[in-house]
This record gives structure tokens, sequence and C-alpha cells, in this order.
């Protein structure tokens, strides 16, 4: 219906005067666009005919303008975004995050996320052990029917072959290019559950601090060690300046005492009695 209420209009422009106001809207709107239209079909198909030239060094001069002229928020990918985004400026990588200690483990001591984690790690890996377990017993029943004549194995004698075809089991290529992490992943993601980010190691977060701060304190003696002995007085410095001073006075005194008898100088200068200039 309104395709064919457009089509009306196109053919029969007398009568858009007599439409409300939104539809003469929208057929303004649609000639625009069709307008629009009409003129890249023609630049097209003059670029193809090779009636206008316009070469890829020409657009990348073009591009070349618009990048010179731009603000540096357009040129950035993040940079007018960033300010606006509360998401991606509280995002942080995964590495950041498997080495800052869970938030509920801080506040509650424990974390229900990561216990759900652990408790479906522990199940799969139990499932794998009972895998592994059930083809060596079916391994070894086998060996027993191909070598032996029906008599019965010893308890001790069973456990000890299947534990040995289980360690062969492991050695294989198949075992070795399974994952646990991958296994707990899939199945989490079948139970629809989702992991914690953050790193849930208590004791390793505390040793690593008790280093960070051992390490701090061990580059601040030194500096601490060395404002001390620059606030300290030097010892022989204050003794050598001190009689130094003593000295001087004492010269002085006696040159004074000389002058004061009238006693003359030598040609150098000095003092005849005590040498003192």
């Amino acid at each position: 219906m309104k395709f064919f209420f457009l089509l009306l209009m196109f053919f029969f422009p007398t009568h858009i005067f007599l439409l409300p106001l939104h539809s003469f809207y929208l057929f303004f709107f649609t000639l625009i666009l069709l307008y629009a239209y009409m003129c890249v079909c023609t630049l097209y198909f003059c670029m193809r005919c090779g009636v206008v030239s316009f070469h890829s060094t020409q657009f990348s001069s073009c591009i070349t303008d618009v990048l010179l002229h731009a603000p540096p928020s357009m040129l950035s990918s993040t940079a007018g975004y960033t300010r606006r985004s509360r998401v991606l400026g509280r995002r942080r990588d995964d590495t950041t995050l498997c080495s800052t200690l869970c938030p509920a483990m801080r506040t509650r001591g424990s974390c229900r996320i990561y216990a759900r984690e652990a408790s479906v790690r522990a199940s799969v890996a139990a499932e794998k052990e009972e895998e592994l377990l059930r083809s060596a017993t079916e391994l070894f029943r086998l060996q027993e029917e191909v070598v032996q004549d029906g008599a019965a194995a010893d308890e001790r004698q069973r456990t000890a072959a299947i534990e040995s075809i289980v360690a062969e089991l492991k050695c294989e290529k198949s075992y070795e290019n399974w994952s646990l992490d991958a296994a707990v992943a899939e199945r989490m993601a079948s139970l629809r559950l989702r992991c914690c980010p953050y790193s849930h190691r208590r004791e390793l977060q505390m040793d690593l601090r008790q280093s960070k701060r051992r390490d701090t304190a061990k580059m601040e003696e030194p500096n601490e060690e060395q404002e001390a002995n620059e606030k300290r007085p030097k010892k022989g410095l204050s003794l050598r300046g001190s009689v130094s001073l003593v000295a001087s006075r004492h010269y002085r005194n006696v040159w004074r005492a000389c002058c004061g008898r009238g006693v003359s100088r030598c040609p150098r200068g000095l003092c005849v009695m005590c040498g003192v200039a």
C-alpha cells in the first residue's frame, strides 16, 4: 500500500499539496534520494567510459587533505570514544585481571564463581581419570584373555598392571593434547556459567606484596644512610677547622704584641720575632 502511494505521488505530483504534511516530507526526501542515486550512477558511467578522468592519485590526495584537516579525535580510534564510554575506560586487559586479587576474596573471603569453577574442574578431572581407568581395565582384560589360559591373577599384580597401562595411556599424544582448562571452559559454557577473571591465590598475592615491600625497604635503606651521613658533621674537618682558627688567633695576638713592642720586619714582609706576615 505504501509503495503504491509513493508511486502515485511520483507520477502525479499535483496531488502532493492535497496530502498531509508528513507525506509531503516523505515525497521530498524520496526525490532527493533518487537525485543522489542518479548522480552517482552518472559519475560511475562517465568514469568507466573515460569521459571523466579520476585517477587513484587524485583520490589519495583527497583523502590526504581530509586527514590533514581532520581533528585529532577523528584520526584516533578511541580518543573521542573513551571520554564518553565508561565501559572502555574501566576495561583492563587479561594480564592485569589475572594479577589482581578477587574483590569477593577481599570482602567475603570466598568467591562463589571460583568455587563453582573449582567444582567443575574437579568433576572434569575425575571423569577423565575414570575414563583412563576404564580403558586400562578393558585393555588388561583383553591382555589376560590373549596371554593367559583363564588363570586368575593376583589383585596386587592386577592393580600394578592397570597402573602401568594408565601411565602408558597418559604418555600418548591424545592425552598430551587434551587440556583441562579447555575442557573446563567448554563445560562452563555448556552450563551457561561464567568464569571469574581475577586471581584467587591469596597466599601468592601476600608473598608478592611482602617481597615488594622488602625490595622497597632495601632500596630505601641506602638512601636513608646516605642522607644521615650527609647530615652528620665530619669530625676530621671540624677538628682541623678549630685548630686552624685557634692558630690564626694565636698568630694575630703575637703579631699585635710584636707591633706594640716596635719589632721590624724582614725584606719578605715577615716578622723577625714570630715569622707572621
